[in-house]
């Protein structure tokens, strides 16, 4: 059987809603998202994203964004992939190895 996984807006209807059939998900990744002032030199923010990679070379997906820690992200992410079965692999998008949150995230 065909199962999807969901994200929906609540308590409204939102264009943010997105449904996809898990078995074209390959991987999910977490991504640090970092906010500079406009002249790149001062870090004024940090967020986290999950990612949907596809089996296909189709374009990745946003998952989540503005997740506020990169526990929250990780979470997501591993969450999913064991409710699908996916072993999480290494992808371009996520966190570099040498960061304290993969670290955070391998020890978890």
């Amino acid at each position: 059987a065909d199962r999807q996984l969901r994200v929906r807006m609540k308590p409204l209807p939102w264009p943010g809603s997105k449904t996809v059939s898990t078995d074209e998900i390959e991987q999910l990744c977490a991504q640090e998202v970092v906010a500079t002032d406009k002249d790149g030199t001062r870090v004024i923010g940090r967020s986290y994203c999950v990612w949907i990679v596809f089996r296909s070379d189709a374009r990745p997906l946003e998952l989540a964004d503005g997740l506020k820690s990169a526990e929250a992200a990780f979470f997501l992410e591993r969450r999913i992939e064991e409710e699908l079965g996916i072993v999480d692999r290494p992808s371009i998008l996520e966190v570099p190895a040498n960061s304290p949150q993969k670290d955070a995230k391998e020890q978890s």
